[in-house]
């Protein structure tokens, strides 16, 4: 009865919401209930298969699916008496979630849940000792490289995981923990729970960054900069003309930009991504009131000034001809070119 509850609740939900990706984190969230966790785990794996599925949607980016085949492994994995077939699939599932290369968003974790992984089916018979050393020393050093070559290397755990599943109350020792009962088939039961919110309906997610566009695709949601940047890069590869800025508000006058998600130049003009950031999140936002966020001693022709400039500056690095991009028709939703600006912080 609760997963049917929960599962319709869902689908008036995804009629609801403005992008296939909300619908997404809204399903892993749920994931995170309490209750469920506690009570009835196999309502959060169903929960989770569906949010795996979903992901497929193509205006979902790839890096969210990463996320789904993660949540639905741990899920999968907290059955203590897992059979072959479920580690088999949990295996395939992280190693979905871990993605190419050594710099992906989701960072080294899945891997080293893979390692237990394999520990486990080495364990019961199910692959070779030989294939289980090859594959665990292979993802170790893919996992050493992923530290080592990754934008999130050095960070607290909170920041190396992007998830917006993963909950700010699980601690380092709550992970060493869970992975000590991967690793070695310990009770998981004692640990439901511990990581959990008592409430489902707040904000479980990590990190400090949010996008803002001009875009249907702004959202107040918070992740870390390693994911939110992901994201954007799959943003800017499927429309032609448009931009993405990186902005840290506690920086207010340099900013980043790049038109590919990958290749980052400074953008060092006075305050111009900041202005542009506000009118993002407010369009109707009062002179005076974005000055005063900006910068209160800037004069009004100047913040006038900068607002040309910046649509100026927009047009040069599109390629653009020059007075192409207006700052006031640009702001609007809808308007080209598409711009993204990715904000650490309350502007």
């Amino acid at each position: 009865m609760l997963v049917t509850f929960y599962l319709i609740a869902s689908h008036l939900e995804f009629m609801a919401m403005s992008t296939a990706r909300d619908f997404v984190h809204s399903l892993l969230e749920k994931t995170t209930l309490q209750k469920l966790i506690i009570s009835d785990s196999e309502s959060a794996i169903k929960l989770a298969r569906r949010a795996l599925e979903s992901a497929k949607h193509p205006e979902v980016a790839p890096v969210l699916r990463q996320v789904a085949a993660y949540r639905l492994a741990h899920l999968l994995m907290r059955d203590d008496d897992a059979p072959t077939e479920t580690l088999r699939e949990v295996d395939q599932l992280l190693a979905e979630a871990a993605g190419d290369g050594d710099t992906d968003a989701i960072g080294p974790l899945p891997l080293i849940f893979q390692i237990a992984v394999l520990s486990r089916l080495e364990s019961t018979g199910a692959i070779k000792k030989s294939e289980a050393m090859e594959r665990r020393l292979t993802i170790y050093r893919k996992a050493c490289n992923r530290i080592k070559f990754s934008p999130s290397a050095g960070r607290s755990l909170e920041d190396l995981v992007p998830e917006p599943f993963v909950l700010q109350a699980q601690t380092p020792a709550l992970n060493l923990l869970e992975l000590a009962s991967y690793f070695l088939n310990l009770p998981y039961k004692p640990l439901l729970g511990l990581g959990a919110k008592p409430q489902g309906d707040e904000q479980l997610i990590s990190g400090a960054w949010r996008l803002l566009s001009n875009t249907d695709l702004s959202y107040q949601r918070q992740f870390n900069q390693a994911y939110a940047e992901e994201e954007l890069k799959w943003l800017l590869e499927r429309e032609d003309n448009s931009i993405g800025f990186r902005l840290n508000a506690n920086n207010r006058i340099n900013a980043d930009w790049s038109t590919d998600g990958t290749a980052w130049q400074p953008w060092n003009r006075d305050n111009q991504i900041h202005i542009l950031a506000c009118y993002l999140e407010n369009s109707r936002i009062a002179t005076d009131e974005c000055i005063l966020k900006v910068d209160p001693e800037m004069r009004n022709d100047c913040f006038r000034q900068q607002k040309v400039r910046c649509g100026k500056g927009i047009d040069r690095h599109l390629g653009l001809p020059n007075g192409t991009t207006r700052f006031a028709d640009v702001i609007q939703r809808g308007a080209k070119p598409s711009i993204y600006v990715l904000v650490r912080g309350r502007l």
